[in-house]
């Protein structure tokens, strides 16, 4: 039946397109193209049962070798909140992708067997993505129909026919498209950029007829085609303004035609009805419910991601330039240097013979560019090549032309043995990607993810609330409250508190305990006040390390992989609480942490690095009970899971310097600076001569979680990225923005010292410095860097004995008060001297 459709919609009978099939040389259409590349009209049909028999196994192939790699359970980044929202037909993240969560839906109801939900859906993926290699199969044999379409251009062996050459040749590329890197990546994890692909590939097969034949029905085909692309994600309708530039360089004539545009139009808004599903799964109040988009205000704030406009046009002039230098490795990543060759030479051929379509390819892959290059931050590199999915589909089509530019220059050979081996090779051609992508995308023994967050949950008390940030943890937790574990615990995400919707939704299930109220405060208060109402009552617990805004009432206290908030005084018995903690470290399951053959991206390895620097917090709070043994030990087991963990590093140097080990000390050293450079290039010598063993350095100061607004948030969440990358000019710039928005506000004033103080501007460092202290008398981090900036900077020792003993006299606790108090006299002495 498929194939009787499919046929219906892509007939190739002869005399089907203009002028024999040339897509160029149709004197009613004004095409600047003057080629007469007619396909073969030999065979009434064009796709014979062969076609969609290979077609079909070549698909198979790569959805066997997708479901051998795939996750077995939740998987990283957004994958976790996508698989909670699906599973309870919920509200995933603007804009939705209505499309993916219904079809989600409707693939892991049917598909019966399983190890569990995240599976199943990681498996629909997998069926997209191959689906994506099927439709490509049928867009390769049509260019290849124009590129054989006479014996001289492709000289074959008399006992290979054309059209078996053809089929062969869209077989490997299909193979070659498959394995690559970001199709195979996104095929093994509920992600939607697959889904979004396959429509960007159909949409891609409707132009290619429509540019050969000119038949109105290829223009309904597009428009149906973009309408779902729309409905998944917005690289989905990218490929519009290719289009509409195809349509011009080919039949200006088209947009006069109103009828037809009119039904191109209601053709592709139809599909948008799906949109529904995201008012109307929010007033079903799921417990994965982003925004609220129940009514028309709500849900155009959703559609316009109005939560992620701080990310648009935020880069740097140097920024756009490393974008471009990153697009280059991403090709060179997905097909290997020698694909990117053979894309290099078919783009040759493709301006030579078909100037309209390649005009119109490469605007498509220009908006593609644009869409990278206008969105996100540094940090968003790492996760910006899955946007460039459709520009892949064209890059395959490339390539497919440039190993048919070989088989011409092949044909002019006369020597068998070159021949053999050469086509030997093209023939191999797909185990290039395949064996290079293999070892990062088999992610078949990868329980990471939802053993780190089972260990979480696993670590708290009856009834305990749970402080997290951001969807990479607190996704896979919804998945798992879905599921049954843990309803008891109250999951509170620190990154969603700053907004109304997020409060209401919290006090409608605990009004106790988040009562509606809490939505008037500022969102910097509403954190302090769930603690406040809650300290005492139940157990209060945090995937964080701290928070400056709870501090001068509340301290952290480390308990396995989280850390609880009891009030400022309140200490554990130390022999019970080493027992506990004992208990809780021996109770996690670590499987896949050291397993070498489980690739680990940026955001594994986040994941991973929790493990290190909840030790090495357990280390800053042992150190603080004075058990230096214990807390050295806990340093070397942060450094079991995160060799590069700075502060662990940091520290180490510290004991064994104060134990006299001076080869151990400069060994640990030597490691902390070649992880941060950046730290002590501008650290003062002073400040690293009195600076204790365990303490971050107050110059990587971190940025609070808890903004002003939902934009302070976005550019501070930024600036903190750049900072840990050693980018501070980049976090100078999105930080003054912070500043226009939220001039009052401590943490963007203290950040942007810092950063200013790690490029060495030290008297705009100083006027932010000395601001934060305006607004924050009590600013003890303030006063301790304005005093080494005042002391081996500007080389004013009166401002920096000032500076030093307000510290002083507010940390009268710090363990560096002594080694000041020395300074300070030295600093007195020579003054007198003077």
């Amino acid at each position: 039946m498929m194939c009787k459709i499919f046929k219906k919609l892509f007939p190739s009978k002869n005399g089907d397109s203009l002028n024999n099939g040339n897509p160029d040389n149709n004197p009613d259409t004004g095409s600047p193209d003057g080629n007469n590349l007619a396909h073969s009209p030999q065979n009434k049909r064009f796709f014979k049962k062969a076609d969609f028999i290979l077609a079909a196994l070549l698909a198979t192939a790569c959805f066997a070798l997708y479901w051998y790699t795939l996750a077995p359970t939740v998987y990283s980044g957004d994958s976790g909140e996508i698989t909670a929202a699906v599973y309870e037909t919920g509200v995933a993240h603007s804009t939705g992708f209505p499309l993916y969560m219904i079809l989600g839906k409707f693939f892991t109801a049917l598909f019966f067997f399983g190890k569990n939900f995240a599976y199943k859906l990681n498996l629909f993926s997998a069926l997209c993505g191959s689906s994506i290699v099927a439709i490509m199969y049928f867009a390769f044999r049509r260019v290849l129909s124009w590129h054989f379409s006479t014996e001289a251009e492709v000289a074959l062996p008399p006992w290979l026919k054309k059209n078996t050459a053809q089929m062969i040749l869209a077989a490997i590329v299909c193979l070659t498209l498959g394995f690559s890197l970001t199709l195979w990546k996104h095929s093994i994890a509920a992600k939607t950029y697959t889904l979004a692909a396959a429509m960007v590939a159909l949409q891609i097969l409707a132009m290619l007829y429509w540019y050969e034949t000119r038949k109105d029905k290829y223009i309904y085909l597009y428009a149906l085609a973009l309408g779902f692309g729309l409905c998944t994600h917005l690289t989905g309708g990218i490929s519009s303004v290719a289009f509409l530039a195809l349509v011009f360089f080919t039949d200006k004539s088209v947009f006069k035609k109103k009828k037809v545009i009119l039904k191109a139009l209601l053709i592709m808004l139809a599909p948008l009805l799906l949109y529904l599903y995201i008012p109307w799964a929010a007033k079903r109040d799921p417990y994965v419910n982003q925004d609220n988009p129940e009514n028309l205000k709500n849900f155009i704030y959703y559609i316009t991601q109005r939560d992620y406009a701080f990310k648009m046009g935020d880069r740097s002039i140097s920024g756009y330039i490393k974008v471009m230098l990153e697009v280059l490795k991403f090709y060179v990543i997905e097909f290997t240097f020698l694909g990117l060759a053979l894309a290099l030479t078919g783009l040759i051929a493709f301006w030579k013979k078909y100037k309209a379509l390649f005009y119109s390819f490469f605007v498509l892959m220009a908006v593609n560019l644009m869409l990278l290059m206008s969105y996100g931050n540094e940090r968003d590199f790492f996760i910006l090549f899955r946007y460039f999915l459709p520009s892949y589909l064209l890059l395959s089509i490339l390539i497919l032309l440039g190993l048919s530019y070989i088989l011409t220059l092949l044909s002019k050979l006369k020597s068998a043995k070159i021949k053999i081996p050469i086509l030997f090779f093209i023939a191999l051609f797909p185990l290039a990607p395949l064996i290079a992508n293999y070892p990062v995308n088999n992610q078949s023994n990868n329980y990471i993810v939802e053993i780190y967050g089972r260990n979480l949950l696993d670590s708290l008390p009856q009834d305990s609330i749970l402080f997290t940030f951001g969807d990479a943890v607190t996704g896979p937790l919804w998945y798992l409250r879905g599921l049954g574990t843990r309803p008891d615990v109250l999951i509170v995400d620190l990154a969603l508190i700053t907004h109304e919707w997020y409060i209401e939704q919290l006090s409608e299930r605990w009004p106790e305990t988040i009562p509606l109220e809490f939505k008037d405060l500022s969102p910097q208060d509403r954190f302090k006040n769930v603690v406040e109402r809650n300290i005492g009552k139940r157990p209060i617990y945090s995937s964080l390390n701290s928070d400056d805004s709870i501090k001068e009432k509340y301290q952290y206290v480390p308990y396995g992989l989280i850390n609880e908030i009891l009030a400022v005084g309140a200490k554990p018995n130390i022999d019970e609480y080493k027992v506990e903690n004992k208990k809780l470290w021996d109770m996690y399951d670590y499987a896949g942490l050291s397993d070498e053959k489980i690739y680990k991206g940026y955001m594994i390895k986040e994941i991973v690095g929790q493990y290190a620097k909840a030790h090495n917090n357990l280390a800053v709070y042992y150190s603080g009970l004075d058990d230096k043994d214990a807390a050295r030990q806990e340093l070397h087991e942060a450094l079991k899971y995160d060799a590069n963990n700075f502060s662990a590093l940091y520290n180490l140097s510290g004991y064994y310097k104060k134990e006299g080990n001076e080869a151990k000390a400069a060994e640990y050293m030597a490691l902390a600076e070649k992880v941060n450079p950046d730290y002590f290039k501008s650290a003062p010598q002073e400040v690293k001569n009195y600076e204790p063993a365990i303490d971050t350095p107050k110059t990587s100061h971190p940025a609070s979680v808890l903004r002003k607004d939902t934009a302070v948030e976005g550019y501070l969440r930024q600036a903190t990225e750049y900072g840990k990358k050693g980018m501070h000019i980049q976090a100078i710039g999105v930080l003054e923005k912070a500043k226009k928005i939220d001039p009052e506000n401590e943490i963007v004033r203290y950040n942007l010292a810092t950063a200013y103080a790690l490029t060495k501007q030290f008297l705009k460092a100083v006027a932010e410095f000395e601001k934060v202290c305006e607004i924050n008398p009590n600013s003890s981090p303030a006063r301790y860097n304005l005093g080494t900036i005042y002391l081996n900077e500007l080389k004013d020792e009166e401002k920096a004995i000032g500076h030093f003993q307000q510290f002083v006299e507010l940390e009268p606790d710090d363990s560096r008060v002594g080694q000041i108090q020395q300074l300070i006299l030295q600093l007195v002495k020579n003054k007198m001297n003077k």
